[in-house]
């Protein structure tokens, strides 16, 4: 067995971690750098199973010194990551900090990708860039493989399995991912990750023979080296992955490896070119800073047009930072002349746990140390800390069937209106709710997230449950015959094709019928524009820099709709109504009119007051700057 050390290998972390830097620093031309991460799991695979054989076939394997040298290896320089990105943390607004504590936690409990799979939309959203330990999941990874992957080996080879035992487990797991697609679950799950490093347990055990034929050895090489390079330039992140996208980069390793295992022809060569090799040697250290560099380092930059420059400056700085970590944190703590025995080892790397464990709880349970910030920025933030503008949201949804209601206006009287939609049904409770009292008309407000107020919903909007509630609430619309429903929902949602039009229209013109047999108005309420960014966020960030807001948000902030934005959203709510308004009698109601104009549209008051609490929700400000929209619906109300 080749134990031996082989430079290559270095030089393939090179380029793996390189591509990774390049691709979390938006570098063009390398839409499929994140690819850097399977070439990292392939190489662990080989590695470590040639470590684990070798210390078999030596009759002196022993779990203590596998995990001894694990710590020594992982340990050391992610607690000085995580110490120093925790310092570093208190520069985050409050529920990015806490969001960082959590994930702190996480991290020491070996849990990380099942962290960001659970709280993440996405490795490749845009909110990914203020998550400073996002990059741990694959470090989770591996530390889970390496608590199973021992005792896997030794089963196996007890019963003389272990090749079949391997592939079995590999094929498993490639399938298994590219039967689940693009999920956020199958990126993160060791479960879809475990055949690149079955693959890389295959070679080391070597199922296939090596061949003696430099030429064809060479040439193996040569064409992984390329099919390396061709998966970190044209793979994106609109790809499933890892399905079978991942079968690239992955093949090209082990091309690799297996074509210069007997022979090291041109392309080990290459690989071991020194500058190559430096940055391999240094490659784990450098994965663990560049990422959390990156995101505080570009956290406060509220104007996109510096971002580029910055996230090279910090790429650049990475480099020494990477090096001094490897040279003063790693090697210490490597080798025969190690400092800490084993008992020490593991006791240290337990106080650390606990230590950062307890700095990560004292985040959450301080929901992000949130006084640090004055008045201002603490109420910009406020609106997105409320879970919900409706107390009963969901709620009385869920509980309609038992006759429980979300009351809303006038504390007495039978209900005259119903507010029916989805989560911007909750954006209007305290405008409706103050309106309804003001002219002393009593209200029902019904609201479940992501479900729009048309007969069935399911197939639009594919919320669970979301027909059955919506077929108790026209029920409850027939029982108490008010005279008027505002139907609400973020109608841009359920449209993504033509088709999606016609289909949201057809349920909108079956819903109004029904309403209409009980003799109630209709009010078709829009759309608002969506915003291009957090508000909450853009603003409190500048806020914190000392950016007069009282005009408005400056336009570098890039958070104020466009008059297009405004247009676009109109347009496709006009596509909805205008086949049914003249077939059923249907109200318009335009908030958004209150915010655009030609220009734009606005998201402060003429204070600096937040009208949104995030890119897609009015906040309560918001919700009354516009209340004016439906005050002729509520006085006609009091009337009736």
């Amino acid at each position: 067995m080749l134990s031996t050390y082989r430079p290559e290998i270095d030089g393939l972390r090179a380029i793996s971690v390189t591509a990774v830097v390049l691709y979390h620093a938006h570098m063009p031309g390398l839409g499929g750098g994140f690819a850097g991460v399977d070439i990292f799991f392939v190489l662990s695979g080989y590695l470590i199973t040639q470590i684990i054989l070798r210390d078999f076939d030596s009759d002196r394997f022993s779990l203590a010194e596998f995990y001894e040298r694990r710590v020594r290896r992982i340990m050391p320089a992610l607690f000085a990551t995580l110490a120093v990105s925790t310092v570093a943390s208190l520069m985050l607004l409050p529920d990015d900090l806490k969001h960082y504590s959590e994930s702190l936690i996480a991290v020491v409990l070996f849990l990380s990708n099942g962290f960001f799979w659970h709280e993440s939309s996405s490795y490749f959203a845009a909110a990914a860039e203020t998550m400073p330990l996002l990059h741990t999941w694959s470090l989770a990874v591996e530390e889970q493989f390496y608590l199973v992957f021992p005792a896997f080996i030794l089963v196996a080879r007890r019963y003389g399995k272990l090749a079949t035992a391997i592939c079995f487990v590999g094929i498993g797991s490639f399938f298994f991912g590219a039967w689940l697609g693009d999920s956020t679950f199958a990126f993160y799950a060791p479960f879809t990750r475990a055949w690149e490093l079955m693959l890389g347990a295959v070679l080391a055990i070597k199922v296939l023979p090596l061949l003696d034929n430099p030429h064809v050895n060479d040439l193996l090489s040569a064409g992984g080296l390329l099919l390396v390079l061709a998966s970190v330039m044209l793979l994106n992140s609109s790809m499933p992955y890892p399905g079978y996208a991942a079968l690239a980069p992955c093949a090209g390793v082990a091309l690799i490896l297996y074509g210069s295992a007997a022979h090291r022809g041109f392309t080990a060569r290459t690989l071991s070119l020194r500058p190559l090799v430096a940055v391999g040697l240094m490659s784990y250290s450098l994965y663990l800073w560049h990422w959390p560099l990156l995101t505080f380092g570009t956290y406060y930059i509220v104007n996109p047009q510096f971002l580029p420059i910055a996230r090279a400056l910090l790429v650049f700085v990475s480099l020494p930072i990477a090096y001094l970590s490897w040279r003063y944190i790693e090697t210490p703590f490597r080798g025969p002349s190690a400092v800490l025995s084993r008992p020490k080892v593991f006791a240290w790397a337990l106080r650390c746990s606990i230590a950062m464990a307890f700095l990560g709880l004292v985040g959450v349970a301080s929901n992000g140390l949130g006084a640090r910030f004055g008045s201002s920025v603490g109420k910009m933030l406020a609106e997105r800390s409320i879970p919900s503008f409706n107390p009963c949201h969901d709620q009385a949804v869920i509980s309609i069937l038992n006759g429980v209601h979300c009351s809303i206006g006038a504390a007495k009287g039978s209900p005259v209106f119903v507010v029916w939609g989805d989560s911007h049904a909750d954006m209007y409770h305290d405008v409706l709710d103050q309106l309804g009292r003001r002219y002393s008309v009593a209200g029902i407000l019904f609201s479940s997230s992501a479900c729009p107020p048309i007969v069935g919903g399911d197939s639009l909007s594919g919320t669970p449950h979301c027909a059955e509630r919506n077929a108790a609430i026209i029920a409850q619309i027939k029982a108490i015959h008010p005279a008027a429903v505002f139907m609400v929902g973020r109608w841009i949602r359920y449209i993504g094709s033509p088709q999606d039009v016609q289909n949201v229209q057809i349920g909108l013109e079956k819903t109004i019928a029904q309403i209409s047999t009980v003799g109630a108005t209709t009010y078709f309420v829009s759309d608002i524009p969506d915003t291009p960014n957090e508000v909450e966020d853009q603003m409190a960030k500048a806020s914190v820099l000392g950016i007069d807001l009282r005009g408005g948000a400056p336009s570098f902030l890039n958070v104020n709709p466009t008059g297009t934005d405004y247009l676009r959203t109109v347009d496709n709510t006009r596509q909805l109504v205008g086949g049914i308004r003249y077939k059923l009698a249907v109200e318009v109601i335009d908030p958004a009119s209150f915010m655009c104009d030609a220009r734009g549209c606005r998201v402060t008051n003429g204070d600096g007051t937040l009208l949104y609490r995030n890119s897609r929700h009015l906040s309560r400000a918001g919700a009354l700057y516009v209340g004016a929209a439906f005050k002729s619906a509520l006085q006609q109300l009091s009337v009736h």
